[in-house]
């Protein structure tokens, strides 16, 4: 029964597998189930890639969101040799810079180590540009989960630098902490840290909301900003939305 299960699995994740062909004529392949869920729509649109000669980026895009991409890979560009001097890490994978079509209804964006170094950026985010205190939706993507890709990739240890030369980033199905350590890391350092390197660019982004620091100073005069509280999930205000809150102090 399990091995039925597994060849069905299998059978599954293979069928999902979508062919992009690029410009260049050369072609890449993109996983449609990823660890965080889906990462494109069944019957979606044909995907196209970029790679970039100066980086080890390769972006990954619809027809209809070809201005997108060449604006994401002037910003990769630049970006990355800021990351590479501020994390002291050069990323050890190509990065894989994906901007989904619009028939994905996720206004929202991902970055993940497994089962490669890669993000999602899902298009069509224009109400949230108040929240994140931002002038530009896709720039507040980039420059936050770049830096997810960096803090995440980036192997201190070199048993984590030997391991990851022999079996890659391990597996979805079984994950191995010793080769991308920091991807267990809580997420009050992964994405405080994040929230701060989206807020320094000249562009805005949540260090500069108004609405958060109005729910730092609250929760600091209520006493509830402290290291248990900060690193355990509960169920109180303001929820998942803690991890704004360590950017502040990681400036």
């Amino acid at each position: 029964m399990k091995k039925s299960t597994l060849l069905l699995s299998s059978l599954a994740l293979i069928s999902s597998i979508l062919s992009a062909e690029s410009f260049n004529s050369s072609q890449i392949i993109i996983p449609q189930t990823l660890t965080t869920g889906y990462a494109v729509v069944p019957q979606d649109e044909a995907y196209y890639k970029h790679k970039m000669d100066d980086k080890e980026i390769e972006i990954i895009y619809t027809k209809e969101n070809i201005k997108f991409a060449k604006h994401t890979a002037g910003m990769e560009s630049l970006l990355h040799t800021d990351y590479e001097k501020f994390f002291d890490w050069e990323l050890d994978e190509t990065l894989y810079v994906g901007l989904i079509s619009n028939s994905n209804q996720i206004a929202n964006g991902f970055s993940t180590q497994y089962p490669n170094n890669r993000q999602i950026n899902y298009i069509g985010g224009t109400s949230q540009v108040d929240y994140f205190a931002n002038t530009s939706w896709l720039d507040v993507l980039l420059y936050h989960e770049t830096a997810h890709n960096y803090q995440l990739n980036t192997k201190g240890s070199i048993v984590s630098r030997g391991l990851h030369s022999v079996l890659g980033n391990g597996s979805l199905m079984f994950p191995l902490p010793f080769i991308i350590p920091n991807s267990f890391e809580n997420s009050f350092m992964l994405e405080g840290n994040a929230v701060l390197n989206e807020s320094w660019h000249g562009s805005g982004g949540r260090l500069y909301s108004g609405r958060f620091k109005a729910m730092m100073l609250l929760q600091a005069k209520a006493g509830n900003i402290t290291a248990d509280r900060m690193y355990n999930k509960a169920i109180m205000f303001p929820y998942a939305g803690r991890y704004l809150l360590p950017n502040r102090w990681l400036l």
